[in-house]
């Protein structure tokens, strides 16, 4: 049981003393005594794919499939995934376990790209900030879903004002009058002289559905922009505090207790998901969400766009989490000769496996909603925020016994994000662990919750009535095109620098010899193909926001709120771009590169 042991107190025997030292984490087979190893493949597995597979596969990728020709995109998807996304992924996981450091002080290879490393390490520091109160949002809604009706089924004159509605309210339309003319009249007035609006002349009253103002006006108590932060949301307050909890808990043996944590937060998602999707097929409409999906309407003319092409790239790129620094960090407790070739093909593959699995689950309560508001699914369809706090939990307030699949989805929303959430908190750690060793080795638990404990503090203002605009603020500066540039300085240091053939034999060190064929592919995608995919798609990156893949896979989370009508008239948008600070961080970059 190890890790799980019970308290001295609670034990016969001899007492043991406690001690805030790390010493004893490394057990007696560990290759690596300073640093420690994985107690077993499985755990570093497990936790490879909760690192990999995050919101994004949920809430980003369905709507992507759809958006760019249904089950035609797969065959973007899945080229990209060979040239782009695995080429990084197996590079990132044979550096980290070669030579069992973190993402920053690997660069003691090539110390002219440090700040590659030092790059990763700060952006995921400010994504680990919003992403845990993603988490509280999804904390809060579980807590939520504990009550016989959902607080979002209906509209409450507590937070609800005169627009929200169930159902949507006709204002006015046309009819035929006693003598035969056609009027255009007050929809109250038509019926009050018992008359009937013509066919596909009704006009509808702007209104919204109780899950968008319970979102809105209840969870986030939203202002009206940026501008004016007002006070903090208590409630959320108590959600992001847990969340952190958890985090802390969960990471205070590092590797050996998160290791553990995993078996049930990485598996579970997918018992979930099994189970929606059962629900899901069963309802009215559920097949005509699914055609939507990646049915007999798939649009093949749509791969000769451009467009479709690199929003496979960039999907699988942030999918991964590659560049993040977290697979380095993880692989670095890999014992030497681990087959790290297998591992990156396997996590690969369940990880955009779980993508199209995601997507069905979701398209079939889709397509219900759409069935039972006489809409078109496309009208329903949405990603981001916008899919996990509105859309989804509408469709679910709908649906016999709904407190249980509302408990059920964002339970799995919850485990998606502590995943990854895990492994990024890792990768900071770790990168304290290789530049102050000793400190570590005796200090892991206080440092590892006083680094909890300074984040949550950083992230209260991301739980005002303001906080979803920083939200979409850090995304959309932290989570798109610094990431790509960070993995084209990678590959063009480890393969045109370092040398990608040393590093060839480097890895051969670790897995055996490999035939020339074997490696031809890897040169070609290393040296060539996928630098050239990457800066393809950055330019796209500098105007709009993807998120990660663990935020992964995590992707895009809402930027549109950012335009949101519920801003001031006053307070523009566009005043938060601030091109001045893509040329202080291009400046810092360059400065960390050349220190």
């Amino acid at each position: 049981m190890g890790w799980l042991r019970l308290p001295a107190w609670m034990r016969c025997g001899k007492k043991e003393e406690f001690s805030l030292s790390t010493e004893k984490i490394a057990a007696k087979d560990d290759e690596n005594s300073e640093r420690g190893n994985w107690s077993s493949k499985t755990d570093y597995l497990l936790s490879m794919v909760g690192y990999a597979v995050g919101l994004g596969n949920v809430w980003r990728f369905p709507y992507l499939t759809y958006q760019n020709g249904g089950g035609a995109f797969l065959i973007p998807y899945t080229i990209m995934l060979a040239l782009a996304g695995l080429p990084l992924f197996f590079l990132e996981c044979s550096l980290g376990q070669f030579a069992s450091l973190g993402p920053v002080s690997i660069w003691r290879i090539l110390p002219l790209l440090q700040g590659v490393g030092v790059t990763m390490v700060v952006i995921s520091t400010f994504v680990t900030i919003y992403y845990n109160v993603i988490i509280g949002y999804s904390l809060y809604y579980l807590f939520a879903s504990f009550q016989s009706v959902l607080p979002w089924a209906d509209c409450d004159p507590d937070w609800a004002d005169d627009t929200c509605s169930k159902y949507p309210i006709v204002s006015d339309c046309n009819a035929t009058w006693e003598n035969g003319t056609v009027i255009h009249a007050n929809y109250s007035w038509i019926v009050s002289h018992n008359l009937t609006c013509l066919n596909d002349t009704k006009s509808f009253a702007k209104t919204q559905v109780p899950s968008e103002q319970y979102w809105n006006k209840k969870v986030l108590q939203r202002s009206p922009g940026l501008d004016e932060t007002g006070e903090v949301v208590w409630y959320l307050a108590l959600c992001l505090l847990l969340s952190w909890l958890i985090v802390g808990v969960a990471l205070f043996k590092g590797i050996k207790s998160s290791g553990k944590v995993v078996y049930f937060t990485a598996i579970f998602p997918y018992v979930v998901l099994i189970i929606l999707l059962v629900r899901g097929v069963t309802l009215e409409g559920a097949r005509e969400g699914i055609e939507y999906y990646i049915g007999n309407q798939s649009n093949f003319t749509k791969l000769m766009e451009a467009e479709v092409w690199k929003d496979a790239a960039t999907q699988i790129f942030f999918s991964l989490s590659v560049a993040w620094g977290g697979l380095v960090a993880l692989s670095s407790y890999n014992k030497f000769h681990n087959n790290c070739y297998s591992d990156a093909i396997f996590v690969c593959v369940i990880n955009c496996l779980t993508s199209v699995f995601a997507g069905f689950a979701i398209f079939s309560i889709l397509g219900h909603m759409a069935f039972m508001a006489d809409k078109k699914v496309s009208e329903v369809v949405d990603s981001g925020f916008d899919l996990a706090f509105v859309a989804y939990p509408e469709a679910l307030s709908k649906l016999p016994v709904a407190p249980l699949w509302s408990f059920l989805f964002f339970f799995m929303l919850l485990l998606l994000g502590l995943d990854s959430q895990f492994a990024t908190i890792e990768t900071i750690t770790t990168t304290i662990q290789d530049s102050f060793p000793k400190v570590m080795k005796k200090m892991r638990v206080p440092v590892t919750l006083g680094l909890c404990m300074l984040l949550f503090l950083l992230g209260l203002v991301c739980v005002t009535q303001a906080g979803i605009y920083w939200v979409n603020l850090v995304d959309h500066f932290c989570a798109g095109w610094g990431i790509l540039f960070a993995a084209v300085l990678e590959l063009a240091g480890i393969c045109w620098i370092y040398g990608g053939n040393r590093f060839i034999e480097d890895i051969e060190m670790m897995i055996g010899k490999k035939s020339f064929l074997f490696w031809l592919w890897w040169r070609i995608c290393w040296f060539a193909v996928t630098p050239c995919l990457l800066l393809v798609s950055l330019p796209e990156q500098q105007n709009r926001s993807v998120g990660g893949g663990n935020m992964d896979g995590n992707a895009n989370l809402g930027y549109q709120y950012g335009r949101s009508e519920h801003m001031s008239q006053g307070f523009q948008w566009e005043r938060l771009r601030f091109p001045i600070l893509q040329d202080i961080s291009f400046i810092w970059s360059s400065e960390c590169l050349l220190s």
